[in-house]
C-alpha cells in the first residue's frame, strides 16, 4: 500500500469514527491491518473504535499488538489496563498499569488503578484461601503507593484472616500512622491485640476507634 493511499484510508476511517460510524471505521482499519498488520496508527485507532463499540476483548488484543511495536506508549498501556480491569482480568490489568509506572513513575491514574487492581486480586485470592497470593498482591499494592494507608490496612486485614498476627500488627500499625482517624484500622488493631491476649491495648484501640 502506497503512503498516500494509507493516509487517505486513515483519514476516511477517522472521519467515520468521528461521525459515530463505528462499523465503517472498523472495516477500514481491518482492511489496512490485513495488508499492514504492524501499522501502529491503525492498531491504536482500531483499539479505540473496538473499545467504543464494546468489543473489549478485540480492543485488548489490538492494544497488545500496538505495545509490541511501541512498548513505551503510556496511552495504549493504560487503555489495556482499563480493558482488562473491566473484564475482571485483575492481575493482568495490574501488570499493565504497573507497566505505565515503569515509564512514568508519578502517573496518578496508573498508580491508583494498579493499587485497586492489586487489591481486587488480593481479595479474590483471600476468598479462595490462597493466603500467599493474597499477601503478595496486597504487598504489590503497597509498592504502587506506599504513603496511602488503604493498602497497608488491607494487607493487615488479610494477614489477620490468615492468622499471621505479627504481619497484621505491623501492617495495621503502619496504616494507623498514615491515617490515624480510620476507625476500621484501629478496631482491627484492637482485634489483633485481643488475639494476642493484650486486653488493655485492645480496649484502648477499640475506644479510639469508636471516637
Amino acid at each position: 500500500m502506497r503512503d498516500h493511499n494509507l493516509q487517505a484510508m486513515l483519514t476516511k476511517a477517522k472521519t467515520a469514527h468521528q461521525a459515530g460510524d463505528l462499523a465503517g471505521a472498523a472495516e477500514i482499519y481491518d482492511a489496512i491491518l490485513a495488508i499492514l498488520p504492524d501499522q501502529l496508527d491503525a492498531l491504536r485507532r482500531a483499539s479505540a473504535v473496538a473499545t467504543q463499540a464494546g468489543r473489549l476483548d478485540a480492543a485488548a488484543v489490538l492494544c497488545r499488538r500496538a505495545l509490541v511495536l511501541a512498548p513505551a506508549s503510556i496511552g495504549v498501556a493504560l487503555r489495556l489496563g482499563l480493558l482488562l480491569n473491566h473484564g475482571n482480568h485483575v492481575t493482568a490489568a495490574a501488570n499493565a498499569f504497573e507497566r505505565v509506572m515503569t515509564i512514568e513513575p508519578d502517573h496518578y491514574a496508573a498508580s491508583h488503578n494498579a493499587q485497586v487492581a492489586r487489591l481486587r486480586a488480593s481479595h479474590a485470592a483471600a476468598a479462595a484461601f490462597d493466603w500467599k497470593a493474597a499477601i503478595a498482591h496486597a504487598t504489590r499494592a503497597i509498592r504502587t503507593a506506599p504513603a496511602r494507608h488503604i493498602p497497608w490496612r488491607e494487607l493487615g486485614l488479610i494477614a489477620q484472616q490468615a492468622e499471621y498476627l505479627d504481619l497484621a500488627r505491623s501492617a495495621l500499625t503502619r496504616a494507623a500512622i498514615l491515617e490515624l482517624s480510620d476507625p476500621e484500622t484501629l478496631n482491627r488493631l484492637g482485634y489483633v491485640a485481643f488475639g494476642s491476649h493484650n486486653i488493655d491495648r485492645a480496649e484502648r484501640y477499640f475506644r479510639f476507634g469508636a471516637i
